[in-house]
């Protein structure tokens, strides 16, 4: 998929989802983690894709994951699921 100039694709894709995996190895991860999020909802919602955000965070990093998730999940489209 183009978005700007450039090219850009998921983790995994199927014609109707395309999944991301991101793992929190720090509590920097976070932060990174998140722009990256911002960046793909941006992306993949300008081209009308829907995504599902697996996010592994063995160490509790993500300190609400409520928020977390409905930051995410707020456009639509997009499910978030953190896993332990």
């Amino acid at each position: 998929m183009r978005w700007a100039s450039r090219m850009t694709k998921p983790d995994w894709s199927d014609p109707v989802l395309w999944v991301e995996l991101k793992y929190v190895r720090t509590s920097a991860d976070v932060r990174k983690v998140t722009e990256e999020i911002a960046a793909d909802i941006t992306k993949y919602g300008d081209n009308n894709r829907r995504a599902l955000f697996v996010i592994y965070d063995p160490n509790h990093h993500i300190r609400e994951d409520d928020t977390f998730i409905f930051d995410i999940q707020k456009h639509p489209g997009n499910i978030a699921k953190i896993i332990r």
